[in-house]
């Protein structure tokens, strides 16, 4: 919801850059789902919510600049971070697992335990904090069971 907040610090920064005279009166209201807005007119239905803002001066030409900055800097950070979560995520789906060559000489029982780890090798990238497995693993890894059997030595 990080995000939703930054959204609202930027209304709010252009609700006072906009509002430019020190007489303005800007008020805040909550709607019917529970959103916040900000204007110097407030509708009708919504005059018993309103509570007016008390700006103390106008905000100056380079406040407001220096509020837009601001505000541009920490949409360029909430970029960089969904861009560096984006781009983990397609090296982690994207990436072709290279599977264990089979041996000339490999039983059926260490086919059946080289075929199982290395399903178990391609779910990992895709496990959660609590241990679960991301449903987009599926269309990447094949489920394999855990052999049964022990291989002889």
């Amino acid at each position: 919801m990080k995000t939703r907040s930054l959204l609202s610090l930027a209304s709010l920064a252009v609700v006072v850059a906009v509002a430019g005279t020190a007489h303005a009166e800007l008020f805040k209201w909550v709607d019917e789902n529970g959103k916040t807005h900000y204007g110097d007119s407030v509708p009708e239905r919504y005059q018993q919510k309103q509570k007016p803002l008390k700006l103390d001066k106008a905000p100056s030409q380079a406040d407001r600049d220096e509020a837009l900055q601001r505000v541009q800097k920490e949409k360029n950070a909430v970029n960089a971070l969904k861009s560096q979560r984006d781009a983990k995520a397609d090296a982690t789906r994207g990436v072709a697992r290279p599977t264990a060559a089979a041996p000339a000489n490999e039983t059926a029982c260490q086919r059946e335990w080289r075929v199982f780890l290395d399903a178990k090798t391609c779910f990992q990238p895709f496990r959660t904090a609590n241990g679960g497995i991301r449903a987009e693993a599926y269309q990447h890894c094949k489920e394999v069971t855990e052999p049964k059997s022990i291989c002889p030595p």
